[in-house]
């Protein structure tokens, strides 16, 4: 009971009096609110209005949108791959507890950038549903591609806010190193798409996404095993949630898409 009550006056003190006031000023921080609507437009959009406009129209091929498209994300997943690691994860930082810094330095002042930078990014990758409704892909549009997009939105506008460095941030890391494979893959197809016939790679691919969400949750853990980590518990606990949730819809999402319908790779 005094633990939980402990988290309880940590989730008040961190979303009334803990804002990382680096980041006043900057576009979107300055309530969660512009966040939530992005993300209620977002849904509207691709439960309502755009499977509307679709309805009597043909689908849209935007090859060369999206070829531009997968270039971009791929080169700011590499910019902020990149930053993460030459400003913490590539150096000096802890592996098993790494307390966000919150001063005027220049590699701390590197590491709130980026972060706010991959949630940017996380809002940018909402196109990718649009992107599937305009080519009228509605099956690719599952609870798990809606729950993966809305909610790396709201995570990310949380860290760039209040987290913006530390332990959390091999999340992004990791995230950007599997987001520059997926769309290095989408670009490779679409460039060739003989390609799809035999992808022998894709079955690597899903296992790094499924890695990549253990080896998370491990980490994640390990705030709670290291004696007085200063890192927030309250972040390690939405951390935990968010990857556990979208491991178990992944796994899912494999039984589904291959166990079941006897499509091994």
């Amino acid at each position: 009971m005094k633990n939980i009550t402990n988290i309880a006056k940590e989730a008040y003190s961190m979303f009334y009096k803990r804002v990382d006031h680096r980041t006043d000023g900057w576009i979107l921080m300055g309530s969660p609110w512009a966040s939530i609507a992005i993300i209620a437009l977002y849904f509207y959009m691709t439960k309502s209005a755009g499977p509307r406009f679709m309805r009597k129209r043909d689908a849209f091929s935007l090859d060369y949108v999206l070829k531009a498209y997968y270039i971009l994300q791929i080169l700011a997943c590499a910019y902020l791959a990149n930053s993460l690691l030459s400003a913490g994860w590539g150096w000096h930082y802890k592996i098993f507890c790494e307390p966000v810094d919150y001063s005027m330095k220049p590699m701390a002042l590197k590491h709130a950038r980026a972060v706010y930078f991959y949630y940017i990014l996380k809002i940018v990758d909402l196109l990718d549903t649009m992107f599937l409704i305009l080519r009228k892909k509605y099956r690719k549009v599952t609870w798990l591609h809606l729950y993966q997009h809305a909610g790396m939105v709201m995570i990310g506008w949380i860290w760039a806010r209040y987290f913006a460095g530390g332990h959390g941030t091999l999340t992004v890391l990791f995230n950007c190193l599997a987001q520059m494979c997926m769309y290095l893959h989408y670009l490779m197809t679409s460039l060739r798409p003989k390609l799809k016939e035999n992808m022998w790679w894709k079955k690597y691919l899903q296992r790094l996404y499924v890695f990549q969400f253990v080896l998370l949750l491990l980490h994640g853990s390990t705030v709670f095993l290291v004696r007085n980590c200063k890192y927030s518990r309250i972040a390690t606990i939405i951390l935990l949630f968010q990857n556990g949730i979208l491991l178990l819809f992944f796994i899912n999402y494999l039984w589904q898409d291959r166990i079941k319908k006897k499509k091994f790779y």
